[in-house]
């Protein structure tokens, strides 16, 4: 082998971004997220994914937006920053900035949907607060529970998912650089 080249999509890719590139072979590794989560959320296409039978299938799905990004980039790869040449670097650059794009997106739903998910989670608390004054105990009490409990869980990832940070990194960009790219 003259040259690697790893694509890291998945959690935490971003241990490997201090190998050493310049060993024999030289690589090119590159990931989307550095030392944090990978942030893989729902992809819808143009249109539905055809079957081995040729019938519709799926039209959307959970991905790792930057390695679906990396590999849509592959199925149709091309100049990026107009160098004239169709390298390894155009498809980081793709993936990078086309997947950030998605991220962006769609913090601002989750955004809007954690708003509405405090509003939601308030009046379960209230509804279980109102549950548990009462004596005897209410009959739906653990239904209330289990609601408040739901609430809080939804929240909580929506939240979590707001200070998720997606981090495309590249190792070796020279070299990406000058790797033509070709099927």
């Amino acid at each position: 082998m003259q040259v690697g080249v790893a694509v890291l999509t998945q959690c935490f890719g971003g241990i490997f971004n201090y190998t050493d590139a310049d060993t024999k072979p030289p690589l090119v590794v590159m990931g989307g997220a550095s030392l944090n989560l990978s942030l893989s959320m729902p992809v819808r296409l143009s249109g539905p994914l055809l079957q081995a039978s040729g019938a519709p299938g799926l039209k959307e799905w959970s991905a790792n937006v930057f390695s679906y990004d990396f590999f849509e980039w592959v199925g149709a790869p091309r100049d990026v920053d107009g160098d004239g040449a169709v390298t390894i670097l155009d498809a980081f650059k793709y993936a990078g900035a086309r997947s950030n794009g998605r991220v962006r997106e769609s913090k601002m739903m989750s955004f809007v949907g954690a708003q509405k998910g405090v509003l939601a989670t308030q009046a379960a608390f209230d509804s279980l607060q109102a549950a548990l004054k009462t004596t005897p105990p209410s009959p739906d009490l653990p239904t209330k529970q289990l609601t408040f409990d739901a609430a809080i869980t939804q929240l909580q990832e929506q939240v979590e998912f707001l200070y998720s940070n997606h981090e495309p990194w590249i190792l070796n960009a020279r070299l990406a650089r000058a790797l033509a790219f070709s099927l």
